[in-house]
Parts: structure tokens; sequence; C-alpha cells
């Protein structure tokens, strides 16, 4: 099985690692084309993947083909590979905002599409990557894409009108949650630990909390009233929290991040 990637930023980079360290493809199997790839080329091939210089190459060659340049490059792009493109080859899209509709589109043609919406966390192997598929796009085609993205993290299959939903649950949440430790992490230093120390423990207390909610299937309110002892230390910050508008804060953070996603398409 040949996986062709267009473009070569930091989401191309975590997958096709993921997917070689796994074993999931094999990285002679593996063709990546990108506008700087002389920069790439020995990072590339140190790899044990194959440099292309044109689109095109990597279209012809690809059984599943991943496009993730920006996502404002996307219509030049599937136009100058569309030609080449067989009928056979799965296109995997990356890019917020880009549907299936526009994509196909964009193709002329009818084409095994499948649009997906990974997170940066993939760079590290514990990404989330939501799927959904065209029509064409047989169940174990399905099973394969999914693979794929486990290689780096999770996956889960969606109907696309929830896509936009997910850009603002996973895709761009990453970021809030940053925001979140930095903040964590201030409060420490300022009370008197050591920056260093003050991240790793708000990083790692980030981590197991979330870890608590998938291995334990618990609702996180549930979880969060097992730290709150009465009249106890948690139960002071969650009231701060509370008046602050803490959650109401990160809901709304959610709702503009959808609406900025359904706004791209249009």
């Amino acid at each position: 099985m040949k996986l062709g990637v267009i473009g070569y930023g930091n989401i191309a980079r975590a997958l096709v690692g993921g997917v070689v360290k796994s074993g999931y493809i094999e990285a002679g199997d593996i063709y990546i084309s990108t506008l700087s790839v002389e920069s790439v080329k020995e990072e590339i091939e140190a790899a044990g993947c194959n440099p292309l210089r044109s689109n095109q190459e990597v279209a012809q060659a690809a059984d599943y083909l991943v496009l993730a340049v920006k996502p404002y490059q996307y219509e030049s792009v599937i136009k100058e590979i569309s030609p080449v493109l067989r009928e056979q080859t799965v296109f995997i899209s990356v890019a917020a905002g880009v549907t299936i509709s526009m994509v196909s589109d964009w193709m002329g043609k009818a084409c095994k599409i499948i649009r997906t919406m990974p997170n940066t966390p993939m760079q590290v192997g514990l990404g989330m990557t939501a799927i959904t598929p065209n029509p064409l796009v047989e169940s174990e085609e399905i099973d394969f894409v999914k693979g794929l993205f486990s290689s780096v993290g999770k996956s889960v299959v969606i109907d696309e009108d929830k896509m936009e939903a997910v850009i603002g649950a996973c895709g761009s949440s990453p970021a809030f949650v940053y925001m979140m430790i930095e903040a964590l992490a201030d409060g420490a230093v300022l009370k008197g630990l050591p920056r260093n120390q003050a991240m790793e423990l708000a990083a790692q207390a980030v981590k197991g909390a979330a870890e608590m909610v998938l291995e334990t299937g618990r609702h996180p309110g549930v979880l969060k009233d097992q730290v709150c002892s009465p009249g106890g230390t948690t139960i002071e910050g969650v009231a701060v929290l509370e008046a602050a508008g803490f959650r109401t804060a990160v809901i709304e953070a959610v709702r503009k991040t959808v609406e900025k996603a359904e706004a791209l398409k249009k």
C-alpha cells in the first residue's frame, strides 16, 4: 500500500513519523512532495521515504493521498493533481473549512474522498482525529485510514455535518488547554515555585486528569467532586473559577471557534 503526502508541515511530519514508527506502512512506500523539497530532502530520505519534486508524481504513485497544504492552497493543488489521480486512489483532506463537496467540485470528477480533522498532539502520538468519508469510499478503506491516524493517537468516524463542532472540541482546543497550563504554572510561580517545576507539575496534572476521564469513563463533574473536600482547598479554587465564569468562557470559545469554521466553508 503506497501513501502519498503533498506538503510537509507539522501535521504531515507527525503523521509520516507515526506511520513509519508503528510499521503501519513501510517507509519505502511513502512518497512526499513539497514546495521546498530540497530543504527537507535529507530529512525525508533519512526516514526512508521518497522525496519527489512533483505533486503529480506523488498523486500518480499513491493508493492513499494526504493533502497537507494550507487551506487556501487546496483548490489550486487539487486542480493540478486531478488529471492524474487514479479512480481507486483515496484522497484525504486535513484542512479546516474544506468540505467534501468543495474537494469534489475542484476535482471535477468522481473521487474517493475522506475529510479529516486531526490535532497537533499527534506530534507526540496523542492526537485525536475525526474522519468522514464520501459514499464512494469502501468500508475497508475507511478502516485503513482510521488505522493511519491511529498510529499517531486515536481516530473516530463521524458525520460531516458534525465536523465543525469537532474543530471546536478537538482541533482548536489544545490551544485553550495550553493557556490553562500556562496560567496554572503562573499561579504557582506567583506563590514561589520555580518556573520549570511549576510547568511540569501543571502539565502532568492536566495530562493525568484527561487520562482519568478516558480511562474511568466517569463524568468530569463526578471526578471534580472527588477532588473537592468539604471546606477544603480545591473547592475554594473552584468557587473562584465559577465566579469568574470559567466554564462559560470555555463554552463561548468553542462556540466562536465553530462559527468561524462554519464561515470558512462559504
